[in-house]
């Protein structure tokens, strides 16, 4: 186990990856079963390609497979190989990826699109380290590590008969709960600027800076694709900038767009401004008037129309 929480390749600052760098540290050498709980776009797959380069198979395959791209049979193929006779009376044998990824890991993301059928014959390759490929009669050893992830509520699919429950509790023994980027905000920055580089580097491009304007956007943006949405946002800004500042211009319209919806009224900002000086004097009409620059009477009428009551003691002008 590494003696600090260095992982480079995860940008991040807040509470939340420090902590999420310090379980990844714990975890990765006890080659046992994991299964991370995120929102698409978390960044799941990078965790499990970290346990797996952390560990003791990091000299050996990480192969990672959707379960929502293939249909059962296929899948079944897949996943175990596959044997038949040719017309030689020959069999044929094709590896699937447990066989493939041997000695390393299988990274298996949307687990919760799994076949019923199939879940039981993940369980027996965790439980016995064994599978028999499809059409065969034969037990194949499997040395694997399986890490699974699942965006929705795994346990609720349980409870509905959706999902094996000794399966979720085989997989469920060690849960990494990866956080959405709208609780590390903090870390939006790093990340902007991460992206920046990359994706300068691959278009070949010299943009120096992300304006104020961009950044702010961002923080102010609920971000339901994650870390995924923010680096195509990036990389967007990155291929159609023709200066060297990313503008707001430059980003999708759902941001330019957020942006709109939170600019503020005149209205909105004069009341603002006008309870910020109120707070400074303490409710001192008379000096928030003159630090305004108004008249008492347009002070007292903009009280008025904007339904503000000072609630200091001192009520005079």
């Amino acid at each position: 186990m590494r003696t600090n929480n260095s992982i480079p390749w995860i940008i991040g600052q807040t509470p939340k990856i420090q902590e999420l760098k310090k379980k990844l540290n714990k975890i990765a050498n006890l080659d046992c079963p994991v299964l991370l709980l995120g929102e698409t776009g978390t960044g799941k797959e990078l965790i499990a390609r970290t346990i797996h380069d952390l560990s003791l198979r990091k000299k050996h395959r990480f192969l990672a497979v959707h379960c929502s791209n293939f249909q059962p049979e296929i899948f079944l193929k897949e996943i175990f190989g596959e044997e038949h006779e040719d017309l030689e009376n020959k069999t044929r044998k094709r590896k699937g990826l447990l066989e493939t990824a041997r000695q390393g890991t299988l990274f298996l993301d949307e687990i919760e699109h799994l076949p019923f059928l199939l879940q039981g014959m993940l369980l027996k390759v965790i439980e016995k380290k064994a599978f028999i490929r499809y059409g065969g009669t034969a037990e194949v050893k499997a040395d694997v590590r399986i890490i699974a992830a699942t965006s929705p509520d795994l346990a609720t699919k349980v409870n509905q008969n959706q999902f094996r429950e000794d399966l979720y509790y085989r997989l469920n023994a060690i849960s990494i709960e990866v956080p959405p980027l709208r609780e590390r905000k903090e870390d939006i920055p790093l990340l902007a600027h991460y992206f920046l580089h990359k994706y300068n580097q691959e278009f070949k491009k010299k943009i120096k800076i992300i304006s104020e304007e961009v950044l702010a956007i961002f923080q102010n943006y609920s971000f339901p694709g994650n870390v995924r949405e923010l680096e195509y946002a990036i990389e967007r800004a990155v291929l159609i900038a023709e200066g060297e500042i990313i503008e707001v211009k430059h980003l999708p319209p759902r941001f330019q767009k957020a942006n709109c919806q939170t600019l503020k009224t005149l209205a909105q900002v004069e009341k603002e401004y006008i309870l910020k000086i109120l707070s400074y004097t303490q409710g001192n009409k008379q000096q928030t008037a003159k630090i305004l620059g108004i008249s008492r009477t347009s002070l007292w009428r903009k009280l008025k129309e904007y339904n503000l009551n000072c609630t200091s003691q001192d009520k005079t002008l």
